[in-house]
């Protein structure tokens, strides 16, 4: 035994410093036995509801309308272009004709 107030003397045996991570209890299962356990839990627990279809039936119906949405855009903007085209002619055959009148 060691006096108290000696700070120089080495400890022979060192006291036991306590180990990282959860303590060990005696009861660890083996792999095969939680497996088993969860292939048991698997089979009494109720079917859970799929409601993937569902949803993947509405978001196809909404991808559906926005493509709808889509097609009817574009026809407007191509028609828009027609217009504008159609008026941009009308403007150049105007401007040259007051340039030839002012000639």
């Amino acid at each position: 035994m060691k006096d108290e107030t000696d700070t120089k003397t080495v400890e022979i045996f060192p006291a036991p410093t306590k180990r990282r991570g959860r303590p060990v209890t005696g009861n660890a299962k083996s792999d095969a036995e939680r497996a088993r356990e969860y292939r048991l839990r698997k089979k009494t627990e109720p079917a859970k509801p799929d409601f993937r279809d569902e949803e993947m039936r509405a978001l196809r119906e909404y991808a559906q309308h926005l493509q709808q949405d889509l097609n009817f855009a574009k026809r407007e903007i191509a028609e828009q272009v027609i217009g504008l085209r159609a008026l941009n002619d009308e403007n150049t055959r105007l401007y040259n004709a007051l340039q030839a009148y002012q000639a």
